[in-house]
C-alpha cells in the first residue's frame, strides 16, 4: 500500500520499499519526529541504524534539523503547545545521546554495554583489518597441506602460480559468513586421470619418433595449409615448443597453449581447397592427449576447489582461536557475536534488556542486510509490538551491494506485519521526464562535426587519424 509518514500507525514491524528519490530520508525524519512527540520517547530510546559512517552522520544531521524545524514552527504559532515545545527542546539538547549507529556500531555498543548478558569478554580490541591474522593462518595451512601433497598436484599449483596469498584471496569473500552452505564436490580418482595423460603422452612421443619428418613436411607445406592460420614463423615456434615438451620424461603439468595446432580438427579446418590432410597417427594421438589433459585439468580444478574448502574450514577453526588469544575481534565478528548472543541460552534476557533500552527502531538501507544482520533485528523486534520500520530498495539488493542478500530481504518481507511503498519520485520533474522521453523517441541522425559524420569521427579517432 502507499505510505503516509504522518498517519501510519506507530506499531508492529513495517517494511517500506523506497526507490531512489522517493523521499526515504524525509520519511525517516517524519517517523522520528512522531516517535518523539507521540510516543514520548527520548532520543536514546529510538534506535536508528544505517550502513555507512557517512550515511550515519548525514542522517543524524537531518533528524536533528527536523526536530529544530518543528520546534521553531511550534514557537511561531499564536498559541504555544508547551508540552510539544519542551519535549522537542529536551530532545534537541540531548541529541548527542541519540542512538544513531552504523550496523557495526550498534553491535559494538550492545556487546560493550551488555557484555555480561552477551557472555563476551569485557576487554576486546576491535581491529579494522584482519588480513594479518588470516594470512598467518593460511600460511600455516599451506605448509601443512602442500608439503604432503602429491608432486603432480604441487606442479599444477605452481603452473597456476598459486600461493598462500592467492589461495586466501580466492576465499576471502566467503569468510565471516556462517550462514553459507557448500554443496559437496564429486569424488575424483586423480591418479586415473593422470595415468591416462601419461599414457597418451607416451603415444605422442612414439608417433613423433616414427613420423617426425612427415609431420614437419606437412606443417611447412604452403600448398596444403592456409598461410594465415599456419604462418611459417608460428609453425617454427610451435615445433620448438613441441620438441621441448617431448624431451620430458613424463607429461608436464600443463600443455603449451598452441598444442592443439597439431590435432586433426585444427589442421582440417586450415586445409586449402581440394587438399587432403596426410594420414598420420601423430595428429590423432595429439588430439587424444589434448582431450585427456583437459579432463585432468578439470579434475585438478575440483582438487583445487577442495583445497579452498579445506582452507575455509581451517580458517573457521583457527582464526577464532588466534583472535581469542590476542583478545581482538573484527567488524564481521561484531555481527556474528551479537547474533550468537541473541540466540544463546541467555538470549531472552538480553532481548528484554534491548527492548527496554530501544523502544522503537528505524532500520535504513535495509536492502543491504544479510542473514546474520536480519536475524539479530528479527530476534529483538519481531512480535514485540514495538514500532519497527525497515526501509530499503529491493532492486539494489539484487546486485549484492555491501554483501546484500536478496533472499534474506524477501524472507523479511514475507513475515513483515505491514508493507508500504513510497510511490512518488520527488527528484524528477514531470516536464523533465517528458523532455528526455521526447529526445530519445526521435529518429536518430548522425551528428555532424565540421562536415564529418560523428560516427566517422569516432572511427578515425580509433585509428589515431584525428
Amino acid at each position: 500500500m502507499s505510505f503516509d509518514a504522518q498517519t501510519v500507525s506507530l506499531a508492529g514491524t513495517n517494511l517500506i520499499e523506497a526507490s531512489a528519490g522517493t523521499g526515504k530520508t524525509y520519511t525517516l525524519a517524519e517517523l522520528y519526529l512522531r516517535l518523539v512527540l507521540e510516543q514520548d520517547l527520548n532520543v536514546d530510546q529510538i534506535l536508528v541504524v544505517t550502513y555507512t559512517r557517512a550515511a550515519t552522520e548525514e542522517l543524524r544531521d537531518r533528524l536533528r534539523q527536523k526536530l529544530v524545524d518543528k520546534r521553531d514552527e511550534i514557537l511561531a504559532e499564536p498559541e504555544l503547545n508547551q508540552k510539544a515545545f519542551y519535549t522537542l527542546t529536551l530532545a534537541i539538547q540531548s541529541f548527542d545521546q541519540a542512538a544513531i549507529y552504523t550496523i557495526h556500531g550498534f553491535c559494538q555498543r550492545v556487546l560493550t554495554d551488555f557484555a555480561f548478558e552477551s557472555g563476551l569478554p569485557f576487554e576486546v580490541d576491535l581491529i579494522g583489518d584482519e588480513r594479518e591474522i588470516l594470512q598467518a593462518v593460511t600460511d600455516d595451512f599451506w605448509r601443512r597441506e602442500i608439503s604432503s601433497a602429491d608432486p603432480d598436484f604441487t606442479s599444477y599449483l605452481l603452473s597456476r602460480r598459486e600461493s598462500p596469498e592467492t589461495l586466501l584471496r580466492s576465499v576471502r569473500s566467503l569468510i565471516g559468513k556462517p550462514y553459507l552452505h557448500y554443496l559437496p564436490l564429486p569424488e575424483i580418482d586423480i591418479n586415473r586421470f593422470q595415468e591416462t595423460v601419461n599414457k597418451q603422452f607416451d603415444e605422442v612421443k612414439l608417433a613423433w619418433e616414427q613420423e617426425q619428418d612427415d609431420v614437419i613436411t606437412a606443417l611447412q607445406n604452403k600448398d596444403l595449409l592456409n598461410g594465415n592460420k599456419y604462418r611459417k614463423t608460428s609453425v617454427e615456434k610451435w615445433l620448438m615448443q613441441l620438441m621441448a615438451m617431448l624431451e620430458l620424461e613424463s607429461a608436464p603439468a600443463t600443455i603449451f597453449e598452441n598444442f592443439d595446432r597439431f590435432t586433426t580438427g585444427k589442421l582440417e579446418d586450415a586445409l586449402k581447397k581440394d587438399q587432403v590432410l596426410p594420414e598420420l597417427k601423430f595428429w590423432s594421438v595429439c588430439e587424444h592427449l589434448l582431450d585427456a589433459n583437459q579432463q585432468l585439468q578439470t579434475a585438478r580444478n575440483i582438487q583445487l576447489q577442495n583445497l579452498r574448502l579445506s582452507l575455509l574450514s581451517y580458517i573457521s577453526d583457527k582464526v577464532p582461536e588466534q583472535k581469542q588469544q590476542q583478545q581482538v575481534q573484527s567488524y564481521d565478528d561484531l555481527l556474528i557475536h551479537l547474533d550468537q548472543a541473541l540466540n544463546a541460552d541467555y538470549g531472552e534476557k538480553l532481548i528484554a534488556q534491548l527492548q527496554g533500552q530501544y523502544q522503537a527502531a528505524l532500520i535504513d538501507e535495509f536492502q543491504d542486510t544479510d542473514p546474520v544482520q536480519y536475524d539479530s533485528f528479527s530476534r529483538i523486534y519481531a512480535k514485540s509490538g514495538l514500532p519497527t520500520f525497515y526501509v530499503g530498495d529491493p532492486k539494489q539488493a539484487i546486485y549484492s551491494f555491501r554483501g546484500a542478500d536478496i533472499f534474506t530481504y524477501l524472507k523479511a518481507k514475507s513475515v513483515t506485519e505491514f508493507e508500504h511503498t513510497l510511490t512518488t519520485n520527488w527528484r524528477s520533474h514531470p516536464d523533465l521526464v517528458t523532455a528526455v522521453n521526447s529526445l530519445f523517441l526521435q529518429k536518430s541522425q548522425p551528428f555532424i562535426y565540421q562536415d564529418i559524420p560523428f560516427h566517422a569521427v569516432d572511427a578515425a579517432r580509433d585509428n589515431d587519424t584525428v
